[in-house]
């Protein structure tokens, strides 16, 4: 794959930080950590592996969706242009696997979105949310659903591999809980000349009806990745991952912590394994004696195996004696390459009192790549 730090240098600091020999500040199956962006939000590479998909701030503090070659040539902004939603942030893309249209979440009622990293990283990011799609030249753009007006939100779209489904999680009740209740959604995608949604299906597995994302498809598009606090008295920052088949609605639980932060499990691109962010392993001593952040929230990207066991920490960025270390950092989405030998990570931490947001890329071992 083309190397992607061939323009982003001319767009940020770069910075890169060679991998620590010290096995508890370190994976074995990480090469190279590197900061290539600041200021950029959530990333996707494409399907073909030739372009990425990301937000960032733009006029006025707003954000918007962008698109660049991973060579960071070729950078084009997919919303700027439409007056709809000139007053409006639009972020956290996502892409169709023809590499044709980019689906993203559009907040209506827009917000400078500096609340602070939780906030940024979590549920308040969605409130007032929709979906909106657009073709890759961004001439055209449609808008895909219509949320209630009080405090209705959508968050974290995905399609399915073959491209027909789409899959997000919307809040059904605002006053409930820290964040109300949620529910999954999985729609199809219809129409040639204009795009909508059809035959909506609803899930809301387990006991607990409180907070739920969905993550991903499984490869074969019979079942979704979940995130949810779906045990009794579990606790809202203690969200666990679950596989759920679509036919079934049977849930398989593939994490165990009540009281820290999982989510955003996708199989890795050659099918072994599953990458998900996880808070596990951080303790308040890797954090500071008094984090700026709750410390069940603070994230590390990590992979386990398909049947959940096996589980390693890939990175440090929450650990005093790594390379990588930032210190109370949230390691918020990621994208892996089509070719499994990178991943682009969304990292948000404090800075001199204030969130900071950059894009970091770790390169994985050959374990990882598609042959």
């Amino acid at each position: 794959m083309t190397h992607l730090l061939q323009r982003l240098a001319l767009a940020g600091a770069m910075t890169a930080l060679a991998v620590p020999t010290v096995a508890q500040t370190s994976s074995a199956l990480v090469t190279k950590i590197e900061k290539v962006r600041d200021d950029v939000g959530r990333a996707k590479f494409s399907a073909q592996g030739d372009t990425i998909a990301f937000d960032r701030p733009a006029e006025r503090g707003l954000y918007q969706i962008y698109t660049m070659r991973t060579d960071g040539s070729f950078e084009r902004c997919l919303t700027c242009a439409h007056y709809d939603l000139r007053k409006t942030n639009a972020f956290n893309p996502a892409w169709h696997p023809s590499g044709d249209l980019v689906v993203f979440q559009v907040q209506k009622q827009a917000r400078r979105l500096d609340l602070g990293p939780i906030e940024m990283a979590t549920a308040n990011r969605g409130l007032f949310s929709d979906l909106w799609i657009a073709d890759v030249g961004g001439k055209r753009i449609w808008q895909l659903t219509q949320v209630v007006p009080n405090g209705g939100a959508i968050i974290d779209p995905h399609f399915s591999y073959e491209g027909s489904q789409l899959l997000w999680s919307e809040r059904v009740v605002s006053r409930v809980g820290r964040w109300g209740t949620w529910v999954l959604r999985v729609a199809t995608l219809k129409g040639d000349k204009i795009p909508r949604l059809a035959k909506p299906q609803v899930f809301q597995p387990g006991r607990q009806k409180l907070f739920l994302t969905g993550s991903a498809f499984t490869p074969d598009d019979r079942g979704v990745f979940i995130a949810g606090n779906r045990e009794e008295g579990q606790r809202e920052n203690g969200m666990d991952i679950y596989r759920v088949d679509l036919a079934t609605k049977r849930a398989e639980r593939l994490t165990h912590s009540r009281n820290a932060w999982d989510e955003k499990a996708r199989v890795t691109a050659k099918g072994d394994r599953i990458l998900w962010v996880s808070a596990g392993e951080i303790t308040l001593r890797d954090a500071g004696a008094e984090p700026k952040l709750p410390l069940e929230q603070l994230r590390e990207l990590w992979v386990m195996d398909l049947d959940g066991g096996d589980k390693q920490r890939l990175t440090y960025f929450n650990h005093p004696g790594a390379n990588e270390s930032l210190r109370a950092a949230i390691v918020n989405d990621f994208s892996q390459s089509p070719d499994g030998s990178e991943v682009l990570m969304h990292v948000i931490w404090p800075w001199r009192d204030r969130p900071r947001e950059s894009l970091f890329r770790l390169e994985l071992d050959e374990s990882f790549h598609r042959r």
